[in-house]
C-alpha cells in the first residue's frame, strides 16, 4: 500500500484569513497512487494538483470554517493510506 512520506508531507500549516496556502501529501507508492482530498467528509476537487507520488491542495481560507483538519487519501491496488493535515488560523491581533 502507499506509505506517507512524513518528512515532506505537511502536518500543520498556518495561515491568515484570505492568504493562500498549499497542503502537500507525498507518498511512496508502486504502482502509482491516486489521490483524493477531503474536508469535513466532503471530497475537494478545486485546487488539487497530483502526480504519480505526490499531491498538493491549494486553498485560500476566507472563512474560519475553512481552517481545521484536511484529509489526503492515497490509493493503489495494494491498499489505501490516509494522512491528516491541520490548517491553523493565525490571528491578526492588534494592540
Amino acid at each position: 500500500r502507499p506509505y506517507i512520506d512524513n518528512i515532506t508531507s505537511s502536518k500543520v500549516v498556518k495561515s491568515w484569513l484570505g492568504h493562500a496556502v498549499i497542503l502537500k501529501c507525498v507518498v511512496d507508492a508502486n504502482p502509482a497512487a491516486t489521490f483524493t482530498w477531503y474536508k469535513d467528509g466532503r471530497s475537494i476537487l478545486r485546487g488539487v494538483n497530483s502526480t504519480h507520488n505526490n499531491s498538493t491542495l491549494s486553498i485560500k481560507p476566507n472563512k474560519s470554517d475553512q481552517f481545521g483538519s484536511y484529509l489526503c487519501k492515497a490509493v493503489n491496488i495494494k491498499g489505501t493510506t490516509l494522512h491528516n493535515i491541520t490548517v491553523e488560523q493565525l490571528c491578526e491581533c492588534h494592540d
